[in-house]
């Protein structure tokens, strides 16, 4: 029983050096495994300090980017509002120019009848002036004084032919001749008084004549001034109202493209 518990004890005085080593080596073993577990766990944790920063970073974009969000929305509504108080305007642009075309329409038409009208009141008026010129000419009365004058002046030279040949014939005629001279002297006196008296009345009558016709020329200049004026007027009213069209045309183009441009914008936005 000596002999055996000394060979066992010789048996592991033997393996001893081989235990420390494998402890060694294990301890190694274990202290590399430790190093790389060490090392791995700060990649680790590099890694979750990255996927932190990113998160947070994601976290702080999407808050920006509802931010954002939330503006464009306010911002279209605020648009979709404009766009459609801007209608609203166009529409009512749109009534007034229709409203303001037929207008015009109507001036329009109203200066063709007008024109019309005075067309024919100027032809008629010409034809009027035309007439009473040829009725000056072949007036009765104008014509009958005419004569009358004539016949007067065919009278005074009769008057001084006889008075010429007074004197020639008292000198060879007794008293009686003389007295049937002067007699028929009397007569052509109350005859030319007649004549003059005749001529005055015919005067008289061609003078109301002239101012009848002096009134109608009066009256026909002004009518051609009252609508010469009333022409002038109605062309400017077309030229203000071809104004204002023209004016609300180009606000209606302008309104039109800022609706289409806001548009185009609110279509970005939700695209």
């Amino acid at each position: 029983m000596a002999a055996s518990e000394s060979n066992l004890d010789t048996s592991n005085l033997d393996s001893l050096p081989a235990v420390i080593e494998s402890v060694s080596l294990a301890q190694r073993l274990q202290s590399n495994e430790l190093v790389r577990h060490q090392n791995a766990l700060k990649e680790l944790e590099v890694q979750l300090e990255e996927v932190v920063d990113k998160v947070n970073a994601s976290r702080k974009e999407i808050s920006e980017n509802e931010k954002r969000h939330f503006c464009h929305q306010e911002e279209m509504l605020e648009t979709t509002t404009s766009c459609e108080t801007l209608k609203k305007v166009i529409f009512d642009l749109l009534e007034e120019d229709f409203q303001l075309k037929t207008k015009l329409d109507a001036i329009q038409q109203k200066l063709i009848t007008d024109k019309s009208v005075h067309y024919k009141y100027f032809e008629s008026m010409a034809n009027h002036e035309a007439l009473a010129v040829e009725l000056e000419k072949t007036c009765p009365i104008q014509m009958a004084l005419v004569k009358q004058q004539e016949l007067v002046l065919q009278l005074q030279t009769e008057k001084e032919q006889l008075e010429s040949s007074v004197e020639e014939v008292s000198s060879s005629l007794g008293k009686d001749p003389m007295s049937k001279i002067k007699d028929e002297l009397c007569r052509l006196k109350k005859s030319k008084n007649e004549l003059e008296t005749e001529i005055t009345a015919k005067e008289k009558q061609l003078q109301e004549e002239s101012q009848h016709q002096s009134c109608l020329l009066q009256d026909i200049s002004v009518l051609k001034k009252r609508n010469h004026a009333q022409l002038l007027r109605l062309r400017n009213q077309v030229k203000e109202a071809q104004m204002r069209n023209h004016q609300w045309h180009e606000q209606a183009c302008q309104l039109e493209k800022q609706i289409s441009e806001l548009q185009k914008v609110i279509t970005e936005k939700e695209s």
